[in-house]
């Protein structure tokens, strides 16, 4: 039944799809065609294009556009463009701001491109806006517009040195430290928790400094620090773990597993899973490493669970180990993949907590020169991959691999399934399907 209900929740997946004529996305075009259009100023600024795929008719077409006279024009104005049909294969065009002419043309229409050019600062020599028609299509794009970039973001002390991604505190500790973020403009800046003060813009580094504070609990705990710099609309986000007490990592979500990991020391952690009473589907994954003599046997064998499966994107199988039963389909446990357990009936004295020893690992991508510490590759073959991430923070998986034809699920309890943006940050301790069309390459380093 399992093996079923994992196949027809792929061909249900792999079916599904959302189609839209109408995109607004930061960095990508807006398009007037088939579907109605969402009215509203159209910001060249942070969408570069406007192209109509529908044309006008004889009466015509006005639409209001935002656009600058430099890359950074800290005020962008209004303008209304209109555009309407001369002949079969003519149309004109104009652009006016308050009602004060700027530039008209006339431009045909066909597959062969035919172009012009505004100039809407008379002042210098440089122009503002392409409008151009090709494939029966008629676009207006900003000649200033900057592709926003991913930003850089740093957690320093007040010695401007970069803190860990797992930062212990105190019980009550109050925590201040600066946070750096640079990109092509300076970003926004906001946090999840915690106070951002003395926010400032530094156009000429395109940085923006902040100072951060937070007040521990008085309880021991994990928290996850997420801080996120905004650039013209996209969105950078840097991950930090704020352990409190001996707590470096807690899962506490509805439908998944509750799992902490509690410090031994700097390298080794205390884990304990405690799994819901219930005889569904539990998603599983340990986000840090335990020893090569740690089987799944050694792990499981006299608890209340009673099968553990993965999957093998080879075979297009998946694999199980059964309580008592020999032999399994595999025996140990793997870094980068991810399981399902199903507990055996209970009984009202049965515990379904199980707890052990696991070296902490940091699972960084690699960037710039190369890393003096382990790299490691992970390969994803063609297919359907059941992954999890190591580590105690998020990562999204285009940050160790180009993620072009991927797909993403997430399952919670139950294996109720959901398709996931490519971009998600993936949560250690929790397995996601994976589903790619081409070899997947994951290249990152453990420290």
């Amino acid at each position: 039944m399992w093996i079923i209900a994992v196949m027809a929740f792929l061909l249900v997946a792999t079916i599904v799809g959302i189609y839209s004529n109408y995109q607004a996305r930061v960095g990508k075009a807006v398009f007037i065609g088939e579907a109605p259009w969402i009215s509203g100023t159209i910001d060249l600024t942070a969408e570069e294009t406007v192209t109509f795929r529908v044309l006008p008719d004889e009466e015509g077409r006005g639409i209001t556009i935002r656009t600058g006279t430099s890359p950074y024009d800290a005020a962008p104005q209004n303008y209304t463009f209109f555009l309407a049909q001369l002949d079969e294969t003519a149309y004109k065009y104009s652009l006016e701001k308050s009602g004060e002419g700027i530039a008209r043309d006339v431009l045909s229409v066909g597959t062969a491109r035919d172009s012009s050019f505004i100039y809407i600062d008379r002042e210098n020599d440089v122009a503002d806006l392409e409008v151009f028609s090709q494939n029966n299509q008629i676009t207006i794009k900003n000649l200033h517009y900057i592709q926003p970039g991913a930003a850089t973001i740093t957690l320093v002390n007040g010695s401007n040195v970069s803190y860990p991604s797992i930062i212990r505190l105190e019980a009550e500790e109050e925590f201040t430290a600066t946070i750096w973020a640079n990109s092509s403009s300076p970003p926004m800046l906001r946090v999840n928790v915690g106070t951002l003060t003395d926010v400032q813009n530094h156009t000429e580094t395109n940085s923006t400094t902040a100072t951060f504070t937070y007040t521990a609990p008085a309880e021991s705990q994990a928290v996850l620090l997420d801080i996120t710099a905004t650039v013209q609309g996209r969105e950078t986000h840097a991950y930090y773990t704020l352990a409190i007490g001996d707590v470096v990592y807690a899962l506490q979500e509805a439908n998944f597993p509750t799992t902490t990991l509690t410090l031994l020391d700097e390298a080794t952690a205390n884990f304990t899973v405690t799994f819901a009473r219930t005889r569904e589907l539990q998603p599983f994954a340990l986000p840090c490493e335990i020893s090569g003599s740690t089987s799944v046997n050694t792990l499981f064998d006299g608890t209340a669970v009673e099968r553990v499966y993965t999957y093998d994107t080879a075979s297009s199988h998946p694999l199980d180990w059964n309580q008592g039963v020999i032999p399994d389909d595999f025996a140990a446990f793997n870094n980068f993949k991810g399981y399902f357990v199903q507990l055996r009936a209970l009984a009202e004295g049965d515990t379904t907590t199980i707890s052990g020893e696991c070296t902490l690992q940091d699972l960084q991508p690699v960037t710039g020169v190369p890393s003096l510490t382990y790299l490691g590759i992970y390969m994803l073959p063609v297919g359907w991959n059941l992954v999890s991430l190591p580590g105690t923070i998020p990562r999204a998986l285009a940050e160790f691999a180009a993620t072009e034809n991927v797909r993403l699920f997430t399952c919670q309890q139950n294996y109720v399934c959901a398709e996931l943006p490519i971009t998600t940050p993936l949560t250690p301790g929790k397995p996601y399907w994976v589903f790619t069309e081409e070899q997947l390459r994951l290249r990152y380093t453990l420290e």
